[in-house]
């Protein structure tokens, strides 16, 4: 399934900025791999995009770009079920890339 969201803070800035859109698709769970970004339900955060560190067996563990993003540890392990799928696309506040 397609998901659209638009990026609100700074975590994984330079690559993505405040008013930037991301295109997620809905991915397999044997797809996901480390740098990865994706979009996640996040329980306590909410809607957020972040990278992939790291895959287990019962999920994975996010980090953002920038220093400033919460640390996996924080964010804590997210089950695949909250992956709300791959990010494909980006358009930077009017730019495709």
């Amino acid at each position: 399934m397609l998901k659209v969201a638009r990026v609100s803070g700074l975590s994984m800035s330079p690559g993505l900025m405040p008013g930037d859109f991301v295109w997620a698709l809905r991915w397999p769970v044997r797809g996901y791999r480390p740098g990865q970004c994706v979009l996640v339900r996040h329980a306590e955060l909410g809607l957020i995009v972040k990278r992939i560190q790291a895959c287990e067996a019962d999920g994975v563990w996010l980090q953002g770009d920038s220093s400033m993003s919460d640390s996996p540890q924080a964010m804590g392990l997210q089950s695949y079920d909250r992956l709300l799928g791959r990010v494909f696309w980006t358009v930077r506040r009017g730019k495709s890339a």
